[in-house]
């Protein structure tokens, strides 16, 4: 099995363990459209209370930084959403994969004022922007 190949097994085994359905070879497909590219993840319906308060922006960073501890982030609270670069296609796709429908836990939104667990029911929607082409797997 060459480096690829096992790379997308075990990126497949990781992903199997959380429910996912992706084959090793539409992993390994996905990986080789993502390598070499600028790694851009687009989160939209960003809790606001991300914008306004450092415990809330911390929460979130921690979600993403556990994926790639050198993420970067770019946040537009007037559109409710963020930027994040990432180093690694496979930490761009986990993220993804794994962070579609994060809400603010409910220990950052207790210490919060005013806040309601209201405020971002869906949760957020992550995609994965890649030079212009905005990707998103269900």
């Amino acid at each position: 099995m060459d480096s690829k190949s096992k790379e997308a097994y075990e990126l497949q085994m990781t992903l199997a363990d959380k429910g996912s359905l992706f084959s090793t070879s539409e992993i390994k497909e996905i990986l080789e459209v993502l390598r070499g590219v600028s790694l851009k993840l687009i989160i939209t319906n960003v809790p606001s209370e991300v914008f306004l308060y450092n415990a809330a922006q911390e929460s979130f960073e921690d979600l993403f930084r556990s994926f790639d501890n050198q993420s970067k982030f770019v946040y537009l609270p007037s559109f409710q959403r963020a930027l994040i670069y990432m180093n690694r296609p496979e930490a761009a796709l986990l993220a993804r994969l794994h962070t579609q429908g994060w809400t603010l836990p409910e220990h950052v939104r207790a210490g919060i004022p005013h806040s309601s667990a209201n405020s971002n029911n869906s949760g957020i929607n992550c995609y994965i922007g890649i030079s212009g082409i905005l990707m998103q797997m269900n």
